[in-house]
């Protein structure tokens, strides 16, 4: 008679047969396999967050880069065609370099002015205005 709680099976002739679902643990091929899968998924997320940070620290030098650009254009709006020609960010952005160049047009009496932000490896961002001499 075969109950719930027996651990062996008796087949036609008396021979006894182990039920395979009484073994304990893993395999040494199913934890090699385990650890294969969650190592590739650990790869893939570390790679998809490492390049979402330089992203964000890109993203992060664009907005200072444009605040410090359009700083300079209302100054220039505001004062006038500026004297100085170049400088660096202040308060904590001192890798950001700025600078003007001032050019004239075909329209007799208007001034190009282009204001440009550069920091590090970055190609920078420039505003182009026009103003009165």
């Amino acid at each position: 008679m075969i109950t719930p709680f027996s651990s062996s099976l008796y087949g036609a002739q008396g021979r006894t047969l182990t039920i395979l679902s009484e073994k304990k643990g893993f395999t040494l091929l199913e934890v090699m396999i385990s650890l294969a899968i969650f190592s590739s998924v650990v790869v893939v997320v570390v790679g998809s967050l490492n390049y979402h940070l330089g992203l964000l620290a890109y993203d992060t030098d664009l907005v200072n880069g444009t605040i410090i650009g359009r700083e300079k254009v209302e100054e220039h709006a505001i004062t006038g065609l500026p004297k100085v020609r170049e400088g660096q960010g202040e308060n904590g952005h001192e890798r950001f370099k700025w600078s003007v160049e001032t050019s004239g047009t075909e329209v007799k009496g208007l001034v190009r002015i282009e204001t440009g932000v550069e920091w590090g490896d970055s190609p920078g961002i420039t505003f182009v205005t026009f103003s009165a001499e």
